[in-house]
C-alpha cells in the first residue's frame, strides 16, 4: 500500500512529516476505531467514519468493510468467514421474507447458516465479505456438501435485501 501524505499550507506546517513518522500508531488507531466504534454503530456515524466533507456519501459508508479493507492493505488479511451463528443472524430478515412467500427455512447448527427449501428444491444460503470477488471459492459451504449453494454478498445484503430476496426465489424459478 502506498499512502501519500502532503501540507495544504503554502510552505506546510509539517504535519504530513509528523504523520509519517507515526503512521503506523496512526493507522493501528484507525483499525481500532473502526473495529470497536465508540458508538457501536451498525456502518457509520460520527464517531467512526462520517464528518461534514462525506455527508453525502453517508448510506455507502460501513466500518466494518472499511476495517476489512484496512486490515488486506496493512497484513494482507483476506476478510474471514464469519461463524454459522454470525451468518443465520445476519441472514434473519432474508429468512423471514422467504417464509412470508411460503418457503421453508432452517438453520443447521454449525454447517448451513440457512437452508431455504421449497417444491422439492433446496439451496443453502451463506453470506462472504462484500470484499471478496465473486469467483472467491473459500466459503465453507463450498467444500463438498450436495445441496445447491448460493453465497451473498454482506455489503448488498445490509444495503439491497429486496434483490437478494428475489435473487434467492429466481434458484426456485419464482
Amino acid at each position: 500500500m502506498d499512502v501519500y501524505l502532503y501540507d495544504t499550507l503554502s510552505g506546510g506546517a509539517g504535519y504530513a512529516d509528523l504523520a509519517g513518522r507515526n503512521i503506523a500508531e496512526i493507522l493501528d488507531d484507525v483499525q481500532k476505531l473502526l473495529e470497536d466504534c465508540p458508538s457501536q454503530c451498525e456502518r457509520s456515524c460520527e464517531s467512526c467514519l462520517r464528518h461534514y466533507h462525506n455527508q453525502h456519501l453517508k448510506e455507502r459508508l460501513d466500518r466494518r468493510v472499511a476495517a476489512q479493507l484496512l486490515r488486506y492493505a496493512r497484513f494482507g488479511e483476506i476478510p474471514a468467514e464469519d461463524t454459522t451463528r454470525k451468518q443465520a443472524a445476519d441472514l434473519a430478515a432474508l429468512r423471514r421474507l422467504l417464509e412470508l412467500d411460503g418457503f421453508r427455512c432452517t438453520a443447521e447448527a454449525g454447517l448451513i447458516p440457512v437452508l431455504v427449501e421449497k417444491g422439492g428444491k433446496r439451496v443453502a444460503v451463506g453470506i462472504k465479505s462484500g470484499l471478496l470477488d465473486e469467483t472467491w471459492q473459500g466459503h465453507s459451504l463450498q467444500r463438498g456438501g450436495t445441496v445447491p449453494i448460493q453465497i451473498l454478498n454482506d455489503f448488498i445484503l445490509r444495503r439491497n435485501l429486496p434483490d437478494e430476496h428475489q435473487l434467492i426465489r429466481e434458484r426456485f424459478g419464482e
